[in-house]
């Protein structure tokens, strides 16, 4: 389950968890739906992003109220230390763990008796960036970790200086397109983030996307909250693709 072997999920658990860890790899074919209740996740109620940490394949859950890992046996929630909102939660190149909250960019780091803490980096940004407001969305991309907030999309990059845009109206979610960033602000329409802070208008519609994937040669598939939507590369147009029940089950395993 989740990705770790049967060896590290017996080592972490009892002899019951052992034996269903042993059951799990052996089997073929589709594997079970587990179900977790939010009681036993330990955090708020709309789960705003998944991530899978590559290196040892725990995952962790953005939730609104903190950050909840789950090991392959049990899930422990990490509350910040003002019990703030909380907004999502991904993993860096370097397998770091990083969310955004009210006014500011976090660090989950374990401190000397190993346990973690989301950790304030105000360092990284500048005086003119510490006020941003709640962070809706926090995503890594090809280019670094990506904080979107109200008024700001900021990127802090493995190396080398950070990146950040600004719009008078509210962006919506950020995301990886044909080799660049993209937003679509809200009542303007979607843009693609330039370099040095520049934003090129592409379209005037202003989707809210929540996952985004390659599709053909010249087309980008996109989960909007009002359904699938393809972006078309050559004509420059959002285009709401065939059998609309068969993109979820083909395009989005």
């Amino acid at each position: 389950m989740w990705g770790l072997t049967a060896t590290a999920w017996a080592q972490r658990g009892t002899d019951q968890e052992a034996a269903e860890a042993n059951l799990l790899a052996a089997e073929t074919g589709p594997r079970p739906i587990r179900y977790w209740t939010r009681e036993e996740y330990g955090a708020g109620p709309v789960v705003m992003s998944i991530a899978l940490h590559p290196a040892t394949d725990f995952v962790y859950l953005g939730t609104g109220r903190g950050v909840s890992e789950y090991d392959g046996v049990r899930w422990h929630y990490i509350d910040p230390p003002d019990r703030g909102p909380t907004r999502g939660a991904t993993v860096d190149s370097r397998g770091r763990i990083w969310t955004g909250r009210y006014n500011g960019v976090f660090l989950l780091e374990p401190d000397a008796a190993g346990e973690l803490h989301l950790r304030p980096q105000p360092e990284l940004l500048p005086p003119e960036l510490r006020e941003i407001g709640s962070v809706r969305q926090v995503t890594n991309t090809p280019v670094g970790v990506c904080f979107t907030a109200r008024q700001n999309v900021i990127v802090i990059p493995p190396s080398g200086p950070l990146r950040a845009w600004r719009a008078e109206e509210p962006f919506g979610n950020t995301w990886w397109m044909n080799g660049a960033l993209h937003n679509s602000v809200a009542q303007r329409g979607t843009y693609r983030l330039e370099a040095g802070g520049g934003m090129t208008k592409l379209h005037q519609d202003s989707p809210v996307l929540l996952a985004a994937r390659p599709g053909g040669a010249d087309e980008t598939l996109l989960l909007t909250t009002r359904g699938p939507l393809v972006w078309r590369e050559t004509t420059g147009r959002f285009e709401t693709p065939a059998g609309y029940g068969g993109f979820f089950r083909k395009s989005w395993r």
